[in-house]
């Protein structure tokens, strides 16, 4: 076996309510790590899923996931009661004690850069795999309002391609130019105000950014560190919303992450998803609540349950 990663709070109950997340397929690097979870960490997931959870029911479903993820994980469980305190002071501590390499976790500035290093679900995922993420598979949880995020390279800036479309044929792509569209029948006002940049195979963060009438497009621009809008106006985003990313041939490049959220991410998280390379770092506790509520659960035998969405 590999090196020993431990888990925090929140890449459980992620990965656990979200198999598409790259938490939720961490399992796939059982060959190269071996993962690792104290006792008080499964706890503070519970205490979560209690806290946030509506119904009974949607508890035992939450449950049931959390197992069945620690289980694909093959997950060791170490023996650790809360020593009290910080919850991630007792984590770095136990992770300096059972010898892990990592700290998998969405806050990675919650630890000091010394002796175990913190990282995102993302990181551990290119180490193994070498940047060669092109069987990726979208978590893409879109709702009225959201927020999309491609982060990766493109060989030419023409070939993003359509990243999704909605009930209402509301289209969003990058076209010849390096220009972000949005086109449909429900457009009223569309302005455009930069392109991608002409430099093939360097990394881009694209986030675009919709309510229920009006969108944003955004590039992060490494070299100062800035947001750069793309284009703005006002449409309607109708669901069901689909991912078309990667569904035809003008895709050329690697996807390290391609997802979206059922929520407006203002400026201030932006950082965050930068810092972790992916949007599912931050979910919340608002978003817990709805993926709790919106499970659906169904008694196959006195100890077995089928959990669906």
């Amino acid at each position: 076996m590999g090196h020993r990663v431990i888990l925090d709070t929140n890449v459980v109950l992620t990965g656990a309510l979200l198999s598409q997340s790259v938490a939720g397929q961490l399992w796939k690097r059982n060959d190269k790590f071996t993962f690792v979870i104290p006792d008080f960490i499964i706890s503070e997931a519970h205490k979560v899923v209690h806290k946030n959870a509506s119904t009974q029911d949607h508890i035992i479903a939450a449950e049931v996931l959390i197992t069945n993820y620690l289980n694909r994980l093959k997950a060791v469980t170490i023996s650790e009661l809360y020593p009290g305190g910080c919850v991630d002071g007792a984590l770095y501590e136990s992770a300096i004690k059972n010898n892990c390499k990592y700290i998998c976790t969405y806050n990675i500035k919650h630890f000091p850069p010394a002796i175990v290093k913190a990282v995102s679900p993302l990181t551990v995922t290119k180490e193994i795999d070498d940047h060669q993420l092109r069987d990726f598979v979208p978590f893409f949880w879109a709702g009225e309002e959201g927020t999309v995020l491609f982060n990766g390279t493109l060989t030419h800036y023409s070939s993003l391609g359509e990243l999704f479309c909605t009930a209402n044929g509301t289209k969003v792509f990058i076209d010849d130019k390096g220009l972000m569209q949005v086109a449909g029948v429900s457009l009223k006002e569309h302005f455009i105000c930069a392109a991608l940049p002409k430099v093939p195979n360097q990394q881009l963060f694209l986030i675009f950014r919709y309510s229920k009438k009006s969108f944003e497009g955004r590039l992060l621009d490494h070299s100062k560190n800035k947001w750069i809008v793309l284009t703005y106006g006002q449409a309607e985003f109708i669901l069901p919303i689909m991912p078309k990313l990667g569904t035809t041939d003008k895709f050329n490049g690697i996807i390290y992450d391609f997802s979206a959220i059922p929520r407006f991410i203002k400026n201030k998280p932006l950082s965050v998803i930068v810092q972790n390379g992916c949007l599912e770092c931050v979910i919340g506790g608002e978003d817990i609540f709805k993926l709790l509520n919106n499970i659906k659960i169904e008694k196959i035998t006195r100890d077995e349950w089928n959990v669906t969405f």
